[in-house]
């Protein structure tokens, strides 16, 4: 079953990642708002969502908008991960929808629930860990459940994957959540990745450890230091060097690892 449900929650929410919203045909019927408000009495939320883009965006108001968040709800309530997944692709077209409390908090359930679901099979951990930076994106106010799904790595996971989601989750100096032991694993983690090959995961590490999370990592970041990895001495060195004093073998690692 865990594992039909890890290949189910993966396929679905691929596929949102390449939707840009609903299937089109040139002379499909064009509703107006009267015909979506009869939609929406119907609960006929599939041929809603697939005619939201009928009203034009100057003329989406108040009245388009409510019905935009109805068939948004009504399409997560579909059965299994389908439901996720048609959300997703609405979410994407229609980012407004982060403004409906409603949404986002029946998002977040739901999505928690399916990257528990698929990470209950190491088969699919890959894909999962790759869908997370574009599920938090998606709502970035929310750290809340950035922070969750930060947490919710399964144990065989390299620890930089929770770098994106600890990123949106984490936004002032000192948040009280920099002491948890799963964002210093993040932080180290991350800056011992290649710059090159993953810029963006490098450099949320740098501004997580080297900003907004320094006091509560910086002992791990310094022990960190003393790896075999040449990524971490690049990475790492730069935010240590005017902040800790380092011993004369470690300050020529830096140098060598740091020169142009």
């Amino acid at each position: 079953m865990a594992t039909h449900l890890a290949r189910s929650f993966t396929i679905a929410v691929t596929l949102w990642l390449a939707a840009v919203g609903p299937a089109r045909a040139d002379d499909r019927r064009v509703y107006s708002l009267a015909d979506m408000q009869v939609l929406a009495k119907q609960q006929g939320w599939l041929e809603l969502a697939d005619h939201l883009d009928d009203i034009t965006p100057a003329a989406r108001d108040a009245a388009w908008r409510g019905l935009a968040e109805q068939a948004a709800l009504g399409v997560l309530a579909i059965p299994g991960d389908a439901g996720l997944a048609r959300g997703e692709a609405l979410l994407a077209r229609y980012p407004s929808l982060t403004q409906s409390k409603q949404f986002v908090a029946r998002r977040a359930e739901l999505g928690l629930a399916a990257f528990a679901r698929c990470f209950d099979n190491r088969k699919w951990t890959d894909r999962c860990l790759a869908l997370i930076p574009a599920f938090v994106a998606a709502d970035p106010t929310n750290d809340e459940l950035a922070f969750k799904l930060g947490k919710l790595l399964p144990p065989i996971a390299a620890r930089w994957h929770a770098v994106a989601a600890f990123a949106v989750a984490i936004r002032k100096k000192d948040d009280a959540r920099c002491k948890d032991a799963s964002v210093t694993a993040a932080i180290v983690s991350g800056l011992g990745r290649s710059a090159s090959e993953q810029p963006d995961v490098v450099k949320a590490a740098i501004e997580l450890g080297g900003a907004l999370c320094w006091t509560a990592s910086r002992d791990a970041i310094v022990d960190a230091l003393a790896g075999d990895g040449t990524d971490i001495l690049k990475n790492a060195c730069p935010i240590v060097k005017d902040r800790v004093t380092l011993s004369s073998l470690m300050t020529k690692r830096c140098a060598t690892a740091t020169q142009p």
